[in-house]
């Protein structure tokens, strides 16, 4: 081992290159692979927490806007059941009126009372 301070080789039997191979060499090569690899999980980790919290403002605000709808559609309801009302009360002094107007003798009608 590299602690012991003797080095060890192994030769590799390539067709594209032969020679002498160490292995502190390849070690050092994977702990560098493996650095690289915790670096991007790391990185990937903190986008998806990330990700997670604007999900959450997103779902937060779509809960706050449906919140919002309700209520102008509650207050725009009770306009237009007040409006209708009104409306209906219109109509029925105007039905009672034009029954006051039928009942009215010709005498009555004619003196404008």
């Amino acid at each position: 081992m590299a602690s012991d301070g003797l080095p060890i080789t192994i030769t590799v039997k390539n067709q594209e290159e032969k020679g002498s191979i160490s292995i502190n060499d390849e070690l050092s090569e994977i702990k560098k692979m493996l650095q690289q690899q915790e670096q991007q999980m790391t990185q990937q980790m903190q986008f998806n927490q990330k990700l997670v919290e604007e999900l959450q403002k997103v779902s937060q605000t779509n809960q706050e806007l449906k919140q919002m709808i309700n209520r102008k559609d509650t207050e725009l309801i009770g306009e237009l059941r007040k409006g209708l009302s009104e409306s209906k009360r219109m109509v029925e002094e105007a039905s009672a009126s034009a029954e006051l107007e039928k009942k009215k003798t010709w005498w009555e009608k004619l003196m404008g009372k």
